[in-house]
């Protein structure tokens, strides 16, 4: 237990603190490098000092991207793009999995008629969307389905980075800017695509290898 603990915590840690390194690179260099001046001017030239506010401010960093991204990606995965991914790679017949998931897991109709009721009216959203919790909820592979959600949150948590990688990318004009801001935007958005399909091996994971 004590062991799976630990796993988890240095894993919470990669997938805030990688992205969040990222990120301060990038809005240093968005701004023309004003946050490492400032840090110059304001900071004792000590390696280790600075080392160290360069990793907290990283981290809480890591931490905000991280809400926003999942603010933003897992919302559009469940209006649709989970759907559109799932119906497209499971090897499952949806109404096989209806069955299964309605007679393994008491909570799976529940989620269901919530799903259809408040997030979604189609019903193929709804079901991927209630098919997917069921199948984390009720798979006898939990430790190698988390480390693969984790997996998939590092991939979410850096779409922000790259996106703002890509705005850095375009020359520092005003119209240039522009190009850069929409392509940053398109490219985070894309995320929800590679996140989505992380989230479809989850589910392979969790369902099919646990029946």
């Amino acid at each position: 237990m004590a062991e799976g603990v630990g796993w988890k915590t240095a894993e919470l840690q990669i997938e805030t603190l990688v992205p969040g390194v990222l990120l301060v690179l990038a809005a240093n260099a968005a701004s023309g490098n004003y946050f490492s001046t400032m840090v110059g001017r304001l900071v004792p030239a000590d390696g280790f000092i600075r080392g160290v506010l360069f990793v907290a401010a990283a981290y809480a960093a890591g931490v905000l991207g991280a809400i926003a991204c999942r603010a933003v990606l897992d919302l559009l995965s469940e209006r649709g793009v989970r759907a559109w991914v799932f119906s497209r790679y499971a090897h499952a017949d949806p109404r096989k999995l209806l069955r299964d998931r309605r007679t393994a897991d008491t909570r799976f109709r529940t989620d269901y008629w919530h799903e259809r009721k408040v997030r979604s009216r189609r019903k193929d959203v709804a079901f991927w969307n209630a098919a997917y919790r069921s199948a984390l909820r009720t798979t006898s592979r939990s430790v190698e389905v988390e480390r693969r959600r984790s997996q998939g949150q590092v991939l979410r948590n850096l779409a922000l980075p790259f996106g703002i990688w890509a705005f850095v990318a375009f020359p520092n004009t005003l119209g240039w800017q522009t190009v850069g801001a929409v392509s940053a935007l398109i490219l985070f958005v894309a995320f929800v695509v590679p996140y989505a399909y992380a989230e479809y091996v989850n589910f392979a994971e969790a369902y099919d290898l646990s029946n």
